[in-house]
């Protein structure tokens, strides 16, 4: 009876965490979003060689562990916006599954569980999973670093010391600052070892992978493009000051804001979270500290390299690069195991407490969520209802901006296409978007509407300001009229001419 009643409760375990997987995967699946940020049609351009065979120099191509999932899941379903997107989705799911894992590794099966719900609503996590963010991709390699190190700690393992070097590499090869990984894996390596140096020999697996998989990408590199460096000096092209920012005041206040205070599109990126991780803080108890120290090590770790490394220096002066938003997606993780500590030590102490106001956060969380991914589900919806409804019209003229276009000749066209059809003009003022749109003689002008929020080159939207449109203009069809500055001035408008 007593064993029947462990199998139980065993399966019970195993259903919960595949509960919470799928709860995650419907909640990003309602607020999917999709492509639209910035450098997605380079990615895409980038990918789609690759999957015709064609490579050539570029960071995107030397970036193989993020393009060759892609490629097979391109092979298997096709080529479309979804499963563009699908990588990123499936990743962000791996890395709730990994939070589990490790918090259950370092605490115990009730962190794990609460971690895991935690990164499930997490405003930040969803967001990025719903979009062309590869720094989830890289979040998993790195995640599984860790993972595969600590266990081979605990049962002393070679094989997975060897899997947490391959992914340390992977982690590299997706981005060079995956390596920021290193420095958490030595901080465990202390953890488990201590500040004695004797047991280092166990640990050759680990520094004998890293070593081999190095040398095999710097002897690959040299053999085909004559620079060993190559795959670091492709990152670094075109990345001199001012490409990259300089380390200054606004700089640093950059990241801070987006923890604490709404974004300049009126979004809570990080709903509470960080305000929860402070609060935690200032709770560590004496006793907490040899527990939980590695966790909120491994956070401070990624946080200093994110926000304050600097990647160049130029008469004395330290650069970094550009504080882009999805870098937080390697930070997050750490800082919800830590966090998963306290709201287990509350359940300990009051359970119906910790019930309450656990399932109050979880929800404000799902709101936040929703909030977080308000305008990219709003500025990629409209492109994407405005293209599906040009698609209804055969093959005709269309002419619009750069990025309109290009995803008309991504994802919406199936089978051949002439792209001969479809027309990309440039201009960033009113008076030169009307100019060169009204040398049209016929076809349909897509203006207005929404573009980027993110990343976004807002004089390149093809907004007309106070136009009269002359006789030969047609207004086709009108989408919302809500607008949404910078991002969405004017109302996306098809014409026919």
């Amino acid at each position: 009876m007593l064993k029947k009643k462990k199998m139980f409760l065993k399966l019970n375990k195993k259903y919960l965490i595949l509960i919470i997987l799928f709860f995650s995967l419907i909640l990003r699946l309602i607020f999917f979003s999709g492509d639209g940020l910035g450098d997605d049609p380079v990615y895409f351009a980038a990918f789609k060689n690759i999957y015709n065979g064609h490579i050539t120099n570029s960071q995107y191509y030397y970036r193989f562990s993020y393009w060759i999932p892609l490629i097979i899941i391109w092979k298997l379903f096709g080529i479309s916006e979804f499963t563009f997107i699908l990588p990123v989705l499936l990743s962000s799911l791996g890395n709730i599954y990994l939070v589990y894992l490790i918090a259950k590794e370092l605490f115990d099966f009730k962190t794990g569980i609460i971690a895991s719900v935690l990164m499930a609503v997490n405003p930040f996590e969803v967001l990025n999973a719903t979009l062309m963010s590869t720094d989830v991709n890289l979040s998993l390699y790195m995640l599984s670093s860790v993972y595969f190190f600590i266990t081979a700690q605990k049962k002393y393992s070679k094989t997975r010391l060897l899997i947490s070097a391959l992914f340390v590499f992977l982690a590299f090869v997706n981005k060079p600052f995956g390596l920021y990984i290193l420095p958490v894996t030595l901080l465990f390596y202390f953890r488990g070892e201590g500040l004695s140096l004797k047991n280092t020999v166990k640990y050759m697996p680990f520094l004998l992978t890293l070593l081999v998989l190095f040398l095999s990408l710097f002897i690959a590199c040299w053999v085909l493009v004559k620079d060993p460096f190559a795959y670091i000096n492709i990152f670094n092209d075109d990345k001199e000051p001012p490409h990259i920012s300089r380390i200054d005041k606004y700089q640093l206040s950059i990241y801070p804001k987006q923890m604490f205070f709404r974004n300049e599109f009126g979004e809570m990126l990080h709903g509470y979270h960080f305000y929860l991780l402070l609060l935690c803080f200032l709770l560590i108890k004496k006793e907490d500290w040899k527990k939980i120290y590695p966790v909120l090590l491994w956070f401070l770790i990624i946080f200093f390299f994110v926000e304050f490394f600097p990647h160049k220096i130029k008469n004395f002066v330290p650069y970094t690069i550009q504080r882009i938003f999805r870098y937080f997606v390697i930070v997050v993780p750490p800082s919800i195991i830590f966090i998963s500590y306290f709201w287990k030590k509350l359940m300990e102490k009051n359970k119906k407490f910790f019930y309450l106001t656990f399932i109050l956060y979880i929800t404000i969380s799902v709101y936040w969520s929703y909030d977080s991914t308000r305008i990219t589900r709003i500025a990629f919806g409209e492109v994407r209802e405005a293209i599906k409804y040009l698609k209804t019209l055969g093959d005709v003229n269309i002419y619009s901006d750069w990025y309109f276009i290009s995803k008309i000749d991504r994802f919406e066209v199936k089978g051949d296409y002439n792209p001969v059809l479809h027309w990309w003009i440039d201009a960033e003022t009113p008076e030169a978007w009307k100019e060169k749109f009204l040398s049209v003689e016929e076809g349909f002008v897509v203006t207005g509407g929404p573009r980027l929020p993110y990343y976004g080159c807002y004089r390149c939207i093809p907004n007309l300001g106070k136009f009269t449109p002359p006789e030969n203009w047609k207004l086709v069809k009108e989408f919302s009229n809500d607008l949404y500055p910078p991002w969405k001035t004017e109302p996306l408008r098809i014409w026919y001419v």
